[in-house]
């Protein structure tokens, strides 16, 4: 067909050709907040290379899932295109879910990795991650937990922002499983890696790699899954997110 390119579009390849051919364009609009937030394409490629690096260094592998229950923030863009442009699995959890439904999508991904906001809209997502621990014994389920990436919502965009207080929970101390995790903050794991873009781009996936697992609300019942190829994914455009406090 006249206009149609052949070969399946591998989107984490595409967005890169994009930061190289066009790095000043928009890449993703984060409205929602006192005024819109713009990344670039070359600002998204280059927090998604820490990303993966920051994966890599965690030992993840190629069809692994990394979890993420984050707000529509830039963050969530630049850690999904992280994670599946070194073929590993997105595996996005709804800010809303509460401990049953987190339980059981981290069990049944077996994510090493997990993502999440210290706070947001005035819920303590990392805190409540510790109710997991027992939902999980509740449930009989088996959970494969180790890294705790925690983005401080107080401080996002600030590069500079430091904090002496750690990223593990009070609570943490009270939970043998929950203290054997490695809590880190999201801004100073990425500003201590340096991105081996040539390994990077060996990881690339194919248009047949299973890139994301989405699981449902589980409304009536418990949630179910449904993977996704990376030739699914549509083609980059400038994305806008929408987020409130």
């Amino acid at each position: 067909m006249q206009g149609v390119d052949a070969d399946p579009l591998v989107l984490s390849d595409k967005v890169r050709a994009l930061s190289e051919s066009h790095p000043d364009d928009p890449a993703v609009i984060e409205v929602g907040g006192v005024e819109p937030v713009t990344t670039t394409w070359r600002e998204l490629q280059d927090e998604a290379d820490k990303v993966s690096q920051l994966l890599i260094e965690l030992g993840v592998q190629k069809g692994e899932s990394v979890a993420m229950q984050l707000p529509n923030w830039k963050e969530f863009v630049a850690i999904t295109l992280g994670t599946v442009q070194i073929g590993a699995v997105a595996t996005p959890i709804m800010p809303v879910f509460g401990p049953r439904e987190t339980t059981m999508t981290l069990a049944r991904s077996r994510a090493r990795v997990v993502f999440l906001p210290n706070l947001f809209r005035r819920r303590r997502p990392a805190i409540e991650l510790l109710e997991v621990i027992d939902e999980a014994r509740a449930q009989k389920r088996r959970l494969s937990l180790e890294h705790v990436v925690v983005l401080r919502s107080e401080s996002r965009g600030d590069s500079g922002a430091h904090s002496d207080v750690t990223p593990i929970p009070a609570d943490a101390a009270k939970a043998v499983e929950a203290s054997e995790w490695n809590w880190r903050y999201y801004d100073i794991a990425l500003a201590a890696v340096t991105p081996d873009r040539e390994r990077i781009m060996q990881l690339s996936p194919s248009a047949d790699d299973i890139c994301q697992l989405l699981f449902t609300s589980g409304t009536t019942g418990n949630p179910r899954v449904c993977s996704t190829p990376t030739a699914l994914w549509g083609s980059p455009r400038p994305w806008r997110s929408r987020t409130s406090a």
